[in-house]
């Protein structure tokens, strides 16, 4: 089961990863309705994060559903969120 972080921990965390990673992708965005989408699927028990790259190079997160025998579910994944930067809350890029 993932950990609970504080916004300090999260900040800290994500301070590092940009200082060295300085002009790569910080971050993806999902919105709600792709969250919900995978977890439709009555048989997802996790939502797996896979770090990847889109044809262009870019970093991004692409998100799957997974069942309760640690397998892949077809037709739960999820890609095309918004990458930051551009598309950063809060502080920007």
């Amino acid at each position: 089961m993932a950990k609970k972080i504080s916004k300090d921990e999260f900040k800290k965390m994500t301070k590092a990863y940009q200082e060295k990673n300085v002009g790569h992708t910080h971050a993806v965005r999902y919105d709600r309705a792709s969250i919900e989408a995978i977890l439709a699927n009555k048989n997802v028990k996790e939502i797996a994060c896979y770090f990847a790259h889109h044809d262009d190079g870019k970093r991004t997160i692409a998100l799957i559903g997974i069942d309760g025998n640690d397998q892949v579910l077809d037709d739960t994944g999820t890609n095309l969120g918004g990458l930051c930067p551009p598309n950063c809350p809060g502080t920007g890029s």
